[in-house]
C-alpha cells in the first residue's frame, strides 16, 4: 500500500478504507480530513460532490470517508473466535469520539474515546466484552 504508483484519494477510491483495514491510522486520519475539507459541487444538497471519475453528482466521496471513519473506530477481526478491533486505526490522542456502530453476530458498540483515554464502552450482548480487542486508552 505504501509503495504504490498511483495513489488516489477522491470520489470512488478507497485509499482511507484501506489504509484504516491496515492500521495504518496516520495515513487514515489524513486521508478522511481531506476528503471532509473537499469543497461540495454548487448543488442544492452539501454531501453532493463534483465528478471525479464519471458523472455527477457524485456520491461516493462522501461514502468512502463515511466507510473509512466507521473501520477506524470498529473492525471485525480474521479469526477463529470473531474477535472484534475497536479504534484500530483512531488517532486516539488527536480526535475525541462518541459513537455507537453494529457488529459481527449481532454486537453493539458504544464508546467514547476522550484525550486519548475510554470513559465509555458498552457492548450488547456484554458476552461479547470479551471478544473486543482495544487500540486506544488502556493507560
Amino acid at each position: 500500500f505504501l509503495h504504490r504508483v498511483k495513489r488516489c484519494n477522491v470520489g470512488w477510491c478507497e485509499d482511507p478504507v484501506v489504509a484504516a483495514l491496515l492500521g495504518l491510522r496516520h495515513i487514515a486520519a489524513r486521508t478522511v480530513m481531506h476528503r471532509a475539507h473537499a469543497r461540495p459541487a454548487p448543488y442544492l444538497y452539501p454531501a453532493f460532490h463534483k465528478s471525479y471519475q464519471d458523472s455527477s453528482p457524485n456520491g461516493p466521496h462522501l461514502s468512502v470517508l463515511n466507510t473509512a471513519l466507521q473501520y477506524m473506530l470498529v473492525q471485525p477481526a480474521d479469526d477463529q473466535q470473531d474477535r472484534i478491533h475497536v479504534f484500530a486505526a483512531w488517532p486516539c490522542t488527536a480526535w475525541d469520539v462518541d459513537f455507537k456502530l453494529h457488529a459481527p453476530r449481532n454486537t453493539v458498540i458504544r464508546g467514547r474515546l476522550q484525550n486519548g483515554t475510554i470513559t465509555q464502552l458498552d457492548v450488547q450482548p456484554p458476552s461479547r466484552r470479551r471478544d473486543l480487542i482495544l487500540h486506544c486508552g488502556q493507560e
